[in-house]
């Protein structure tokens, strides 16, 4: 699989597109793990958009083929496709359904001729010409929320008065934009930060310094939130295989081929 990285015009949009270039290889039971990106999955002529999800999944992983992923930021389905994120969480729509037809000529560039550079300079024209400066100015509102409820010095409250809503208002928004309550949402972005730790630790696993940086108020805390999202407690993760894991764009795009 290869990971390509956005422009500079849709690094607001996207983290990355992941092509697989159509290596075989065996199937195999896999979990994954709860994550607030989203997905459009493109296999054949076949498009779809998944939603965030709060929940682990156990999936069998199937040999791979052609196709492309790209993975969405936080926000984007409900900024880009005005669909609101609450109705994606932990579900799945055809694409076609949403954009009509508008991406077949970017599903015939991709696979009439597969290649990287096709691939990127497919999927990059079609995201550009969905974009307008409604969406602009939208996405750019959602960048500022999604500051304000990832940093924890802010409580509902102050976030509420600094974009001037009520409470009930703030979190009628975050369940549109992010498809979770405020409360969820900080859940999960704290899991994630600690996933990347972990993911990128070679040794031991700093686990005092995880709570610390990722502002768990203790371990008890850190391991309940741990179990939620991904049914393991740290110590059964890490005596498993963690590679086999911890691949958000694998498991949004696998749950919505079993669905």
């Amino acid at each position: 699989m290869k990971i390509v990285k956005p422009s500079r015009t849709l690094d607001k949009y996207v983290n990355a597109y992941y092509i697989n270039d159509g290596s075989k290889g065996a199937s195999n039971p896999r979990r994954f793990f709860a994550g607030s990106e989203s997905y459009l999955k493109f296999t054949g002529s076949k498009g779809i958009l998944s939603g965030q999800t709060t929940l682990p999944i156990d999936l069998n992983n199937p040999a791979a083929g052609l196709g492309v992923a790209i993975s969405l930021k936080p926000g984007v389905i409900f900024d880009v496709f005005n669909i609101p994120s609450n109705h994606l969480t932990n579900e799945t729509i055809d694409l076609e359904l949403i954009s009509g037809s508008s991406y077949q000529n970017m599903l015939e560039q991709i696979f009439k001729n597969f290649s990287i550079s096709n691939c990127v300079q497919a999927i990059e024209s079609f995201l550009t010409s969905i974009l307008d400066e409604r969406i602009e100015y939208r996405r750019k509102k959602t960048i500022e929320l999604e500051k304000l409820l990832i940093n924890p010095a802010f409580s509902v409250s102050d976030i509420a008065r600094t974009v001037g809503y009520s409470n009930r208002n703030l979190q009628r928004m975050v369940n549109m934009n992010f498809g979770m309550n405020t409360s969820t949402f900080r859940r999960v972005h704290r899991f994630e930060g600690a996933m990347q730790i972990i993911s990128n630790k070679a040794g031991g696993i700093p686990w005092q310094d995880i709570i610390f940086r990722c502002h768990y108020s203790d371990q008890s805390h850190f391991i309940r939130d741990f179990k939620a999202f991904t049914g393991y407690t740290p110590a059964e993760y890490l005596a498993g295989n963690p590679s086999d894991s911890f691949n958000q764009f694998t498991g949004a795009s696998l749950y919505n081929q079993n669905k």
